[in-house]
């Protein structure tokens, strides 16, 4: 096969050209009005630039801190960023990564989340990401996280920014742990 003046402009060309996928699905705002979030999930309250704040995370490509939280009333709140420690863990801490980095460690195409819960007890969680062109948080799967263990979520596409809230304590037997939602 012969590779072309032609041929190579338009491999180069073809990525810039194309959009990323077109989401009909509901926002993350939606899904919180319908169901309800902790915290109560509002435009306003994800503009405030800080990456943690109680009960919400929010993390830009490449980014990774460990973020130690408090369980009050089947939820975990009182978010606060702390930096790694030697020795044992205090309780509720848990590291989140988000970014191509484990893409290539797992051997796929796109962006992963890294929750590994470290020591804090299991829990779910709403994911709304945003996508490279803009606009609002449209909801996303995800799948619980044990306590001990690593969850990882994964999109083949470029996202500009993710948001966790709504983190809910589970107890052994309520869901199973496998059930992603």
């Amino acid at each position: 096969m012969k590779f072309t003046k032609a041929l190579a402009t338009a491999l180069f060309l073809l990525p810039l050209l194309s959009c990323a996928p077109k989401f009909t699905g509901p926002t993350l705002y939606e899904i919180c009005e319908e169901n309800g979030c902790f915290p109560p999930l509002t435009p306003e309250g994800l503009y405030k630039g800080a990456s943690v704040s109680d009960g919400m995370i929010r993390l830009k490509p490449e980014e990774s801190f460990f973020v130690k939280t408090e369980e009050e009333d089947g939820t975990l709140q009182a978010f606060v960023r702390v930096k790694e420690s030697a020795g044992a863990p205090p309780p509720g801490v848990i590291w989140v990564r988000f970014g191509t980095g484990a893409a290539r460690y797992l051997g796929v195409e796109g962006n992963v989340l890294t929750i590994k819960n470290i020591s804090a007890p299991p829990f779910k969680y709403r994911v709304g990401m945003r996508l490279s062109t803009g606009g609002p948080f449209y909801y996303t799967s995800s799948c619980p996280v044990p306590a001990g263990e690593t969850s990882y979520e994964h999109w083949p596409h470029e996202i500009k920014e993710l948001v966790l809230v709504d983190f809910q304590v589970l107890t052994p037997g309520e869901i199973p742990y496998t059930a992603c939602e």
